[in-house]
């Protein structure tokens, strides 16, 4: 259970309290309603070595309130989702914080590994699949888009861009539940990142990735308040919702070192391909009366490849590590030696496994290994995932 302290405000004691929840503020309009409320704390007690005060929120007073933070590793998402419950005496109000999810698309149909399928690019068309979802038969009464809880920033990129943007917005609903009719307000934040790549002569590939930043929602019997009233009311609450700068830092920097690893992973795997093209490059060069020296030398290559790769995968998850290389999945031909399934690179359009076992990727459709390595081999075919 959530620690708690309760406060009533009044107009008079407004600046008091926006001290009080400093950075984060809150107003009331002044038309003579006060809204009695509590400090809620959600406590992240399985993320770190001790338990952190992870983010604070004002909710109605009185309310019980259960709250923490749930860490679990969701496709396209950030692995901890703070939570909160809060419910009325009566049973029938209550206030949520809902965790949240990613997704992705791309105009080629190979979407970002892991990630769920969908095109939603803003916050109301998540809002409405999510009341699709969560609160089927539901009306949606109004939208209302948050500029000023929203940014976007777009960056040239090799032969392309990137648009990252947060599109923050809010819905009211309508439905009844248990025989009451009732009035529901969310809002969410939705963070978007789209990709644009041309290569010559071929389509420009689009790639976007989206992730929710969890659904705010708040319920009360249409009875209880106008509209107005609880959309004023819960934008009131909205602004106190503050994340704790210790455990935020220790979030990003979490977050910073996992990004980092996958960086340097990347150029590691990146440098490990390109020595072996170009040494692969020099031998077939050098065919001729030297092919039984090119066959030993690329077996070598080829060898020390996969320890430097052995290598690199006892330092990363290996999921993580297949995202990061840019791999195809290979059928491997039956034989001694066969792995039934092979990685190799994607940035080669065909692969070859030679009758010594080691394997050449190459761009030419017209590449025989019995003549350019005096060795014979079978074109390999792509794997399903």
């Amino acid at each position: 259970m959530a620690q708690v302290t309760t406060r009533c405000v009044s107009l008079a004691a407004v600046a008091a309290v926006a001290a009080l929840l400093a950075p984060s503020t809150w107003v009331l309009a002044a038309d003579g309603n006060s809204f009695r409320v509590q400090r809620v704390e959600i406590i992240d007690s399985r993320g770190f070595d001790r338990p952190m005060l992870a983010a604070t929120m004002m909710v109605p007073a009185d309310w019980r309130v259960q709250s923490q933070v749930e860490w679990a590793q969701l496709p396209c998402a950030k692995p901890y989702h703070p939570r909160l419950q809060a419910r009325a005496a009566d049973g029938v109000g209550g206030l949520d914080l809902y965790g949240g999810h990613g997704w992705g698309a791309s105009n080629t149909g190979a979407i970002p590994a892991g990630c769920p399928p969908a095109q939603v690019t803003n916050a109301q068309a998540y809002l409405q699949s999510w009341v699709q979802q969560q609160r089927p038969g539901a009306r949606v009464l109004e939208y209302r888009p948050r500029p000023e809880r929203s940014r976007s920033n777009q960056q040239a990129l090799g032969n392309g861009s990137i648009r990252t943007s947060i599109d923050t917005g809010q819905a009211v609903i309508a439905y009844t539940h248990t025989g009451v009719p009732m009035r529901e307000v969310l809002a969410v934040a939705v963070s978007v990142g789209v990709s644009q790549m041309a290569a010559p002569g071929l389509p420009t590939m689009v790639t976007m990735q989206g992730e929710s930043l969890g659904v705010m929602a708040w319920r009360l019997a249409e009875k209880d308040l106008s509209q107005a009233e609880q959309l004023r009311r819960f934008d009131a609450m909205w602004a106190t919702y503050t994340m704790q700068p210790e455990w935020k830092s220790r979030v990003d920097a979490g977050m910073n070192q996992m990004a980092r690893d996958n960086q340097r992973t990347g150029e590691r795997i990146g440098q490990i391909q390109a020595e072996g093209s170009r040494q692969t490059l020099n031998e077939i060069a050098r065919r001729g009366e030297l092919a039984r020296q090119s066959r030993e030398e690329i077996a070598d290559i080829n060898a020390r490849g996969q320890r430097d790769r052995a290598a690199t995968d006892d330092r990363m998850h290996r999921e993580t590590v297949r995202t990061v290389r840019e791999v195809e999945h290979y059928r491997d031909p039956p034989g001694p030696g066969s792995r039934g399934v092979v990685e190799l690179s994607n940035h080669y359009q065909h692969a070859w496994k030679l009758k010594d076992g080691s394997y050449v990727l190459t761009d030419d459709p017209n590449f025989d290994p019995q003549r350019t390595l005096g060795q014979g081999g079978t074109v390999l075919q792509r794997a399903p995932r």
